[in-house]
């Protein structure tokens, strides 16, 4: 009987990945999957309707800086884009 309990485990080692790992990786995936269109369609200023713009003001770098923007725009498009500060990264 000890032998058939070790054989159970070394064919399940055997095989690989087990069917709830399995799901639970494809599962993950798909939610990815999913949210990574709205995410980049939400984030990107080309993909979004153009609206109404609003002046803001940021704290860049110790500097009081006023920038027109479209509420559309993400920080990041601001700080590369209007600002010219190519080293911010995403």
């Amino acid at each position: 009987m000890e032998k058939k309990k070790e054989g159970k485990k070394d064919s399940a080692s055997k095989r690989g990945i087990s069917r709830r790992a399995f799901l639970k990786f494809v599962g993950a995936g798909a939610v990815v999957s999913a949210s990574a269109g709205r995410v980049a369609a939400a984030t990107s200023p080309e993909a979004a309707e153009p609206s109404e713009k609003i002046r803001v003001s940021l704290l860049v770098n110790g500097r009081r800086r006023w920038v027109v923007v479209e509420p559309r725009w993400s920080l990041l498009f601001v700080l590369r884009e209007k600002f010219g500060l190519t080293g911010t990264k995403v």
